[in-house]
């Protein structure tokens, strides 16, 4: 099945009603990434029971590199930390 929208021809997914996909779209230029944040940890502490970690804005860094500077210096205790991570919060503007 295909939809046609604004003279776009899209593809349909199984089981999405036309609803949910323009909701969708909708949803990817209502995220504000600039206050999107990052949990971070080690899979070295979480193996050892503990969730020890911090949650990072990723609009506080410049770059990766600077970020994963920062993710180090956090697990400073760990001598070759993996990190292990997870999304927090993207702000949805109205």
């Amino acid at each position: 099945m295909v939809l046609k929208q604004n003279n776009k021809h899209l593809l349909s997914l199984p089981n999405k009603s036309k609803k949910l996909i323009q909701n969708c779209k909708e949803m990817t230029h209502q995220i504000n990434t600039s206050e999107a944040s990052v949990y971070v940890g080690t899979y070295g502490k979480y193996n050892d029971g503990s969730i020890f970690g911090e949650r990072l804005t990723l609009s506080d860094y410049a770059d990766k590199e600077e970020f994963y500077t920062a993710c180090r210096e956090l697990h400073n205790d760990e001598e070759d930390p993996n990190l292990c991570s997870k999304i927090t919060r993207i702000s949805r503007t109205a």
